[in-house]
Formats: structure tokens, C-alpha cells, sequence
């Protein structure tokens, strides 16, 4: 969690900074061969983006060893094995990320290509600050086959956590399993060369084989419409039903009626403000008799 805070704020930020140096734009498909424009902001972004692959010795490196191997060392091979694979997916989406986003030709639009520049010192040094501890933060938790003291970070945290470097039976055990993850990272990032820098093609060539897997990945395995199904959808028509039942009827009607009251009342009050003063005099002795009526009763 600690190197995670690190590397994926790192990503958010640039990824903004990429954002407000192409006013906004969020289609990747709309960029490319930016690492020339955003000299600070490309090597931050790929700071993170090795970190969060996985890369040896940056932050997530000794992180995600620290999952995959206390998970195998658990008995959870299952559960290790969709670890392993979650880390050739993220490899692999993080750099189609980059390939596409920082190399290759511009796709930029006019708008965009008019407003291009790199981001204030405001924003690119808290990227550097980052890229800093992501890189480095890795190394207060290393493998507890190292040495006892090793794990810095757990050793910290173990009168309340179980360490996560456990004891998986030394170098022999756990060796083979960061040599595993480190294939997985090597993986992610060789397909996302080929498939958007070495043979760019490639992608729609896939797309057009499989059409079907095409259209699933473009769609988000349908998450934003199950999402805007259960969620997004019923939450608009209750907000609707009660603007118009409750706030339009009730809320709505008891302002509206109050106005209308007093609009009411003051055109009544008006009736009596004729503007002759004997009409004023008559009323004041009326009032006068009924006050004396009262009295007498």
C-alpha cells in the first residue's frame, strides 16, 4: 500500500499534466509522440509506469513480490497464478499507455497541437518528488531472506501486521517466484511494444480475427452499462419522481401558496387605504364603539 500510494499518485498527476497540456484531451487515440513536448512529464509517467509493472528494483517491484510470493507461500496457488497474471495485464495496459500516449506519430488535433506545452513547475515537481519515492521506496521492504533486518517496513509494523515477507524457505523458495513476477512484467511490456510500436497493425488486424473479443474489450466487459443500469439509471428516475411529486407539489407549492397569501392579504389590507379621511374617521369610530361594547359586556 505504501509503494502503491506512490506510484499510482505519480500516474494520476501525469496523467494530468498530459491532460492540461493537450487542453483536456482524453482519447489516446488523439495523441502520440509526446515524450518530445513533455520532457518532464514523459519520464515521470514512466517512472510509474515501470513501478507499477513491476519492474526489478523500483517500489512495485518489492511490493507486488511481497504479494505474489506470500500468497504462494499461503497455499493460494490459485489465487498467486490470477496475481501473476493481473501483472502481465498491468504491464501490458500501462505501456500500450506509453507507447501510445509518448512515442509513435502525432495524432494530435489542431486544438490540441495549438495549445501543446509542458506543465508549470507547479505541477511537474510534485511528478519529480514522486518519481523519487516511487523508485525508491521499495527498498524499506525488501525480502526477508536477505537478512533479518531487511524488511524494514515490516519489522515496523509487526506488533500489529504479520510481515509480509514471511518466511517462504530462503532464496531457493522465493527466488524462483520474483524471477516469475519479473517474466510477468517482461511479458506485459514486450506485447505492448510489438502490438503499438514495433507492429502498430497489429491491434486492428486482432480486432478484425476476433470481432467478438474486440467488441467486449471496447466495451469495458460491459461495466459501465451494467453500472449505469443498476446504478446511474434508477438513481435519476427516484431524483425525477420526487422533483416532481415532492418538490415541485409540496415544497414548490407551500412557497408559492405563502406568496400567493401574502399577495392575498395585502391586496384585503389595500381595500381599506381609500385615501379619504372620512372613511378613516368612520372606521376609527367603529372601532372605538366595539372596543367600548366589549368593555361594557
Amino acid at each position: 500500500m505504501v509503494t502503491h500510494a506512490f506510484f499510482k499518485s505519480l500516474l494520476f498527476l501525469a496523467a494530468g499534466s498530459v491532460m492540461h497540456a493537450l487542453s483536456g484531451e482524453l482519447d489516446m487515440r488523439r495523441m502520440g509522440g509526446l515524450r518530445r513536448y513533455l520532457p518532464r512529464t514523459y519520464p515521470a509517467f514512466l517512472i510509474g509506469a515501470l513501478a507499477i509493472a513491476g519492474v526489478p528494483f523500483l517500489s512495485g517491484f518489492f511490493s507486488k513480490d511481497a504479494i505474489l510470493a506470500a500468497a504462494y507461500a499461503g497455499g493460494h496457488r490459485v489465487l498467486w497464478a490470477a496475481g501473476l497474471l493481473g501483472a502481465v495485464l498491468t504491464a501490458f495496459y500501462m505501456f500500450r499507455l506509453v507507447f501510445l500516449v509518448f512515442h509513435g506519430r502525432e495524432r494530435l488535433t489542431p486544438e490540441a497541437r495549438a495549445h501543446l506545452r509542458e506543465s508549470p513547475p507547479s505541477m511537474t515537481w510534485p511528478l519529480l518528488i514522486l518519481s523519487g519515492l516511487a523508485a525508491a521506496a521499495g527498498w524499506i521492504g525488501l525480502p526477508s531472506f536477505l537478512g533479518p533486518r531487511a524488511d524494514l517496513l515490516g519489522r515496523f509494523l509487526a506488533p500489529v501486521v504479520p510481515p509480509a515477507h514471511a518466511a517462504h524457505g530462503g532464496p531457493a523458495a522465493e527466488v524462483p517466484l520474483i524471477l516469475a513476477a519479473v517474466a510477468a512484467a517482461g511479458l506485459g511490456i514486450g506485447l505492448a511494444w510489438l502490438m503499438y510500436s514495433l507492429r502498430p497493425g497489429l491491434p486492428g488486424i486482432l480486432a478484425a480475427r476476433l470481432p467478438w473479443l474486440h467488441k467486449v474489450l471496447l466495451r469495458k466487459y460491459g461495466v459501465d452499462e451494467l453500472y449505469d443500469a443498476v446504478l446511474v439509471r434508477p438513481l435519476i428516475g427516484s431524483a425525477e419522481f420526487i422533483h416532481r411529486r415532492f418538490d415541485l407539489a409540496v415544497i414548490d407549492g407551500a412557497v408559492n401558496g405563502a406568496g400567493a397569501a401574502a399577495g392575498l392579504a395585502g391586496r384585503w389590507a389595500a381595500a381599506l387605504q381609500s385615501g379619504r379621511i372620512t372613511d378613516y374617521a368612520l372606521g376609527f369610530l367603529l372601532g372605538a364603539i366595539v372596543f367600548l361594547g366589549l368593555i361594557i359586556l
